[in-house]
């Protein structure tokens, strides 16, 4: 499952240099799409947020968030996210690809995902205020897995397909279920 990952990635590399700005009112940040291939199915590793954030509380995620002065790239920008938020050492995530960025219009976010391959089992620790808990999917059960597809009218009319996936309990929805589609269209593409 990581070769064929690499290979759906491989035409997405790494920005590692600062991140551009994004267009005028919107934020830029980065998630982390952890892949860990030492587990069956090669999980993909999802978080509860906090239900006291003020934006998208108690929604199924990815670790990250908004971009920092200090951060060099939105690749460092996910790391240092996903190690606030859930304690990951980013020295234990190999980085193999970047997603092309999103914008969240609920939130002002332009988001990019980081897609990244542990280099040893993952042991997460929910922070308990930004994150509530976590939980990984299989990616070889997600890319089985058909999404459940609706019509969604952003501000200013513009009607986009709006994906929600639904797994051993857990329902991925929004922007989060937009990039794990995008994610997945392209493994499933990948030779």
């Amino acid at each position: 499952m990581v070769s064929r990952l690499r290979r759906a990635l491989r035409s997405l590399p790494i920005d590692r240099g600062r991140p551009a700005l994004p267009p005028a009112g919107l934020r830029a940040a980065a998630v982390l799409m952890a892949v860990n291939p030492w587990s069956d199915g090669a999980p993909l590793l999802f978080i509860e947020r906090g239900p006291g954030l003020r934006h998208h509380p108690g929604q199924v995620a990815f670790p990250g968030g908004a971009v920092a002065a200090g951060d060099r790239s939105l690749a460092a920008t996910a790391l240092r996210e996903a190690e606030e938020e859930i304690g990951i050492d980013p020295r234990s995530i190999r980085l193999i690809g970047q997603l092309p960025p999103r914008t969240t219009h609920v939130s002002g976010f332009q988001v990019t995902a980081v897609v990244g391959v542990a280099r040893r089992p993952l042991a997460p620790v929910p922070d308990g205020v930004e994150v509530a808990g976590w939980f990984d999917l299989p990616l070889t059960a997600l890319l089985a897995l058909p999404p459940l597809a609706e019509v969604r009218t952003l501000p200013g009319g513009e009607r986009v397909p709006a994906f929600r996936y639904e797994l051993q309990g857990h329902t991925v929805w929004g922007a989060t279920a937009d990039i794990l589609h995008t994610l997945l269209e392209r493994v499933r593409a990948a030779p």
